[in-house]
């Protein structure tokens, strides 16, 4: 993948007062990844991939897309996605204790797909993610508030809008091996999404003293045309010999029947599909106190979870068409609820050294996409220690000179005198991570 871009802006007015930044930019993505496999009757390699695909001479090089050719490719189409924006920011106080800012964007996307590409060059991929091209206009607007209760206590709120369209990995992909609900599979691409629009309240409040600070902010999310890899269908790898399929992995998916329990080793073939209408909520909170000249403890905490309020029906390739998203679960990938607790020791007069013990503690991970095959994670905790001790070296010429401001004496002579500053000087810096 490569991006090119540029942005120009001005600003105009005071930092105290009226600030407004208005600008234009543009980015270029160009992306081209290819993955050849050898089907059954090639030499057992993968090319363009290091080692060998399976050393089992009983299992297909390529049960997923094979053609019946020596060969097949996979991966993105050669395409490419060029975004013009402009855009404006204003920050207004309008009083002493609050301050208002408003802001937005306009851009237009333009996509292309090289239909001469590799990838594409079998009727999988027309089938599959298909030739349609993006070129629309995507807006984003927001507005905030901060307010300043006290001297050491504020709140915010604001809300926002913005659209966001597929990457082109979402749009061109063709059976790429990947892992798009945590565990190995195959995704197809789909040109025909549409982008995604996100409706966002976020509000927070922050008390900061010489003594503690503490941080706490919320939000609440709602996604309609939310982009999401669904289930399409399923293709069943053969083992070795007549070995029973295992479910250890607990997978399963929805279809019209219920939910279908997806053996071990099953593929599960996704593609990118927008689902009407998604929803998340979470927030953190983050503290520091100093608990005495030099020590500092911090803290954290964070959580995140969601629900999707339309399930998306698909039409299998097969004879079973699959469901997507029950209206129970959540979206997949949503991040546990996860904290931090821990000290930093420092020098408490020029900060030369310092050394912080965190811990990082995840809880499990069972609020998950369970119709979609996303299988849950156990809860884990980690020590992270780190520290620094400061080193450099300083007028390394050892010259004599004098700063403008520095102190001027008479000497016993009566003559002026400036003092110089320090010679050659060394100073050291030491960090390490465990």
């Amino acid at each position: 993948m490569q991006s090119t871009g540029l942005r120009t802006y001005a600003t105009f007015g005071e930092l105290d007062d009226d600030l407004l930044t208005v600008g234009a930019d543009w980015r270029r993505y160009e992306q081209d990844y290819t993955v050849r496999l050898l089907n059954a009757t090639g030499t057992g390699a993968l090319l363009d991939i290091a080692g060998p695909l399976n050393a089992r001479a009983n299992i297909p090089l390529n049960p997923l897309f094979g053609t019946g050719l020596p060969e097949d490719i996979l991966g993105v189409a050669e395409s490419r996605q060029e975004n013009f924006g402009l855009f404006a920011n204003l920050t207004m106080p309008t009083t002493d204790q609050t301050t208002v800012t408003v802001g937005g964007r306009m851009d237009y996307v333009d996509t292309s797909v090289n239909r001469d590409n590799a990838v594409v060059g079998s009727g999988a991929f027309e089938a599959g993610a298909g030739f349609d091209e993006l070129h629309d206009f995507l807006g984003m607007g927001y507005v905030s508030m901060k307010h300043d209760i006290d001297d050491v206590t504020s709140v915010s709120l604001g809300g926002a809008f913005a659209m966001r369209a597929p990457t082109l990995y979402e749009m061109y992909s063709q059976g790429p091996p990947e892992n798009p609900i945590r565990f190995p599979g195959a995704i197809t691409g789909n040109s025909s999404l549409d982008p995604e629009r996100n409706l966002q309240f976020d509000l927070g409040m922050t008390r900061k003293t010489e003594t503690y600070s503490v941080t706490v902010r919320g939000f609440h999310s709602e996604i309609d045309d939310h982009i999401l890899p669904i289930p399409t269908s399923l293709v069943a790898v053969p083992g070795p010999g007549a070995a029973p399929a295992t479910t250890t992995l607990g997978r399963s998916i929805d279809t019209p029947g219920g939910a279908t329990v997806i053996p071990d080793s099953t593929v599960v073939v996704y593609q990118y599909q927008n689902v009407d209408r998604a929803r998340l909520w979470g927030g953190d909170l983050l503290t520091e106190w100093n608990a005495y000249d030099g020590v500092t403890l911090l803290g954290s905490v964070s959580y995140v979870a969601g629900k999707n309020e339309a399930p998306v029906v698909l039409d299998d390739v097969g004879d079973d068409p699959t469901q997507g998203l029950r209206e129970k679960d959540p979206p997949p990938n949503l991040f546990p609820l996860a904290g931090t607790v821990g000290v930093k020791i420092f020098d408490p007069c020029d900060d030369v050294w310092g050394v912080t013990t965190i811990v990082h503690m995840v809880d499990q991970q069972d609020r998950i996409a369970r119709s979609l095959g996303e299988v849950g994670t156990p809860g884990f905790g980690t020590v992270d220690i780190s520290g620094y001790y400061r080193t450099a070296l300083l007028n390394v010429l050892d010259k004599n000179y004098t700063e403008h401001g520095s102190l001027a004496i008479i000497d016993r002579n009566g003559n002026l005198q400036l003092v110089d500053e320090p010679g050659i000087s060394w100073v050291t810096s030491v960090e390490w991570n465990y």
